[in-house]
């Protein structure tokens, strides 16, 4: 395994959590992370152009003060290219909601919220036929709701594949010759004792 550093150690109680990463464009390396205590950032983003070699310098993607220890930051790629974020801000005594971003080539679009008022912890993100997102997260504010959401993005879709059933093909069934002696068969030498086990 090649290794490079991405991110140096981070003093003053911060930590480096819940880090997730998504590969655009064939060699175009993203990673987003929670660097969530004594922060006042919260997500970091840092990617590389040139399949890891070289990494930007870790920039948050959040506004200020929109910190704390919140799950993972999802990523997924829809067929265009376009790599589609969803994260979850604030925590503890300060809910926060889901919000979604994409990434333009160079740089973060505006931020969605779905909502501000509930305590979404728990989360995940998946695309489908390429350009599908599917997402869905859990109120932890006592409810127990569980709500999916889907966006259909500007990308072209995958059509399914069907996969066609395997050829059956017939083996023939191989002889036992039985006798003591051996037998040659087809330039080769093959032995079959006779059955002499008397419990048979």
């Amino acid at each position: 395994w090649d290794v490079n550093e991405v991110q140096r150690s981070q003093p003053n109680g911060h930590t480096t959590a819940w880090i997730n990463v998504a590969i655009r464009n064939g060699n175009e390396v993203h990673l987003a992370w929670n660097r969530g205590i004594g922060s006042f950032h919260g997500r970091y983003h840092s990617w590389s152009p040139d399949n890891g070699e070289t990494w930007g310098e870790p920039l948050s993607f959040f506004p200020p003060n929109e910190s704390g220890q919140t799950h993972w930051p999802w990523m997924v790629v829809d067929t265009a290219g376009v790599l589609h974020l969803i994260s979850k801000t604030g925590a503890g005594a300060n809910p926060g909601a889901p919000k979604y971003t994409f990434w333009n080539g160079s740089g973060w679009s505006q931020m969605y919220a779905f909502y501000e008022t509930q305590n979404d912890l728990d989360s995940a993100l998946a695309i489908g036929l390429g350009n599908t997102l599917h997402f869905v997260h859990a109120d932890e504010t006592g409810s127990g709701q569980l709500l999916y959401r889907s966006r259909v993005t500007g990308a072209p879709a995958l059509l399914p594949q069907s996969i066609s059933a395997p050829e059956l093909h017939s083996t023939p069934t191989p002889s036992i010759v039985l006798q003591g002696e051996a037998a040659v068969n087809s330039g080769r030498t093959v032995y079959a004792g006779a059955i002499t086990n008397p419990a048979i």
